[in-house]
């Protein structure tokens, strides 16, 4: 196994032999965070900019028309609530799978408080 910590290249690992205590996992979290973080910024502009082009959309339509999971959305979708950037405007049934209706939140980008 190939193993990287810190951003250094650890080579060849025995994982019998690795001493797991000795790695601190905040440092580890703070890290992969930092590493991820421009991708996440960049997943939030995209979705935000979904969102207001076209005048408000759910989290599963945008999932659908990207071809992503809803999970890989949702985290964003709660970020730009929290920041006030989208807010929730009503419901929209959609089909799933199986081509039953179910309630999904509408989302409006916001200016300043006010949808746009």
């Amino acid at each position: 196994m190939v193993a990287m910590y810190g951003g250094l290249f650890l080579g060849q690992v025995d994982l019998y032999s690795w001493d797991y205590k000795s790695i601190d996992s905040e440092s580890v979290k703070k890290e992969t965070y930092s590493l991820k973080e421009p991708e996440m910024q960049s997943d939030r502009d995209r979705i935000y900019q979904e969102i207001a082009s076209n005048g408000g959309t759910t989290l599963k339509e945008i999932a659908d028309k990207w071809g992503c999971p809803p999970n890989c959305i949702s985290g964003r979708i709660t970020e730009l609530k929290q920041d006030g950037l989208i807010k929730e405007v009503g419901k929209r049934y959609l089909p799933n799978y199986k081509g039953k209706l179910y309630p999904h939140t509408v989302y409006k980008a916001t200016v300043g408080g006010f949808s746009l």
